[in-house]
């Protein structure tokens, strides 16, 4: 059976290398993490899990007495965690309704994906005021978090906040927007164009508008297309993924050697 992977806010507990430090090397999980454990896993006093914190290390641990609602760990062994992707990768994804960003966030964190930016463009229907888009934004952190327990990522993708396309433009980041409608758009060699850290634009349902991608390609944005195909807003970030990993070989790696 596959041991159960958790993360552990740092910010919550000090850290997991901290926690190992200490004497006892004792830590007492409560609230939904302790509810997890017990009841939706079903684990009991002396079971196995791994716990990481995000900062690189997983550390094996045995759980200990306690309840559903808290329940005390003992760290046995720190391992190095899965190093991250040589290609560090910024996803800026068109705000989309529904469960679309969320399956997106989800697969973009399984593929490896360096931070996330919710992007707000003249064709995104979402309408969200301040507290909705920073529930929102709690939202996708904890589907990211899911996902990587699930993949075995040590590191966890940054959420950005809604961030407007233009003013992101102006930031001079540089990488791809995807746009097939584009004359100019190729199918091109992304790792040699020699960004280091790319970032991808990917529109929302309705896609970009002419006026967004004239103004990407003159801030250094390069058009990409993925072929003869449309695809959905949730599936273009996963096609320009897997070919991005893939050239900078991390869908390659055995080990963590």
């Amino acid at each position: 059976m596959r041991t159960s992977r958790i993360y552990i806010d740092p910010a919550e507990h000090g850290g997991l290398a901290a926690t190992m430090a200490q004497p006892d090397r004792q830590l007492q999980l409560t609230g939904q993490t302790a509810h997890y454990l017990a009841t939706v896993l079903r684990l009991r006093e002396g079971d196995s899990i791994v716990l990481f914190d995000g900062l690189g290390s997983e550390f094996e641990a045995i759980i200990g007495a306690g309840s559903k609602r808290s329940l005390s760990v003992q760290l046995q062994n720190e391992t190095p965690g899965l190093q991250p992707s040589p290609c560090r990768i910024t996803l800026a994804q068109g705000v989309s309704k529904g469960d679309r960003m969320d399956f997106a966030i989800q697969k973009a964190t399984e593929l490896g994906v360096h931070r996330i930016v919710p992007l707000l463009t003249s064709r995104c229907d979402v309408k969200l005021d301040e507290d909705r888009r920073a529930k929102r934004l709690r939202h996708w952190q904890q589907i990211a978090i899911s996902a990587a327990e699930q993949c075995g990522r040590s590191d966890i993708p940054e959420i950005l906040p809604f961030t407007q396309l233009h003013a992101w433009l102006d930031e001079g980041h540089r990488g791809f927007i995807l746009h097939p409608a584009n004359a100019d758009a190729a199918q091109l060699n992304p790792m040699a164009a020699g960004i280091a850290e790319p970032c991808l634009l990917v529109g929302p349902e309705g896609g970009f508008s002419e006026d967004e991608v004239d103004a990407a390609l003159k801030t250094g944005y390069q058009a990409w297309t993925l072929g003869p195909r449309i695809l959905r807003t949730e599936t273009a970030p996963l096609a320009a993924l897997t070919i991005l990993q893939w050239q900078a070989g991390d869908l390659r790696k055995t080990s963590n050697a």
